[in-house]
């Protein structure tokens, strides 16, 4: 969101929410606005939103970690991706059906 302000002739843009600079929070933003695509109805959003409640100590349902290195800067993520169908499993974003584009 973005908020202009005026005063004495002069316009300002904050960004309120501005992007983090924390990998693993701007994944979860990635995988959280592609579900908001797929979910329809706010509440099974939310439903399945209520699983990253184990974010950080819930291993990888494909590799069996918690930690994987998902990037090319050595930055060891927990699994962000929970399975829009089967909610309880948790993937990272590198063990998810490698070859499917879609989250």
């Amino acid at each position: 969101a973005v908020v202009s302000t005026q005063s004495t002739g002069e316009t300002t843009n904050d960004n309120i929410w501005p992007p983090s600079k924390f990998t693993v929070f701007t994944r979860l933003t990635e995988v959280a606005n592609s579900a908001s695509l797929h979910f329809m109805n706010a509440s099974k959003f939310f439903v399945w939103l209520s699983y990253y409640q184990n974010l950080y100590s819930q291993p990888c349902t494909a590799c069996g970690k918690i930690l994987c290195d998902e990037t090319d800067k050595d930055k060891f993520l927990p699994p962000v991706r929970r399975d829009f169908n089967q909610m309880d499993k948790a993937y990272h974003l590198s063990c998810y059906n490698i070859g499917d584009d879609s989250f």
